[in-house]
């Protein structure tokens, strides 16, 4: 079997904390990896059992922890 390189393993422990995280408030869909398309998560906010404000999250994992929230 080949190797899983340190940053591989670091990104997908981010994309899944931010993910579960996240599913407190909405809806998340991560995105297929390997898309290379820049989004990590698909996420949708839920109001009165009614899906509503989708928007898309890219998560950077590092070594230091930096969180910021914008909503």
């Amino acid at each position: 079997m080949p190797n899983i390189d340190e940053k591989r393993i670091l990104g997908n422990y981010g994309s899944n904390l931010v993910a579960h995280t996240l599913s407190k408030i909405c809806l998340v869909r991560p995105v297929a990896e390997g898309t290379d398309i820049g989004i990590d998560l698909y996420c949708e906010t839920i109001e009165e059992r009614q899906g509503f404000l989708h928007f898309w999250a890219q998560v950077k994992c590092g070594k230091q922890i930096n969180i910021t929230m914008h909503f």
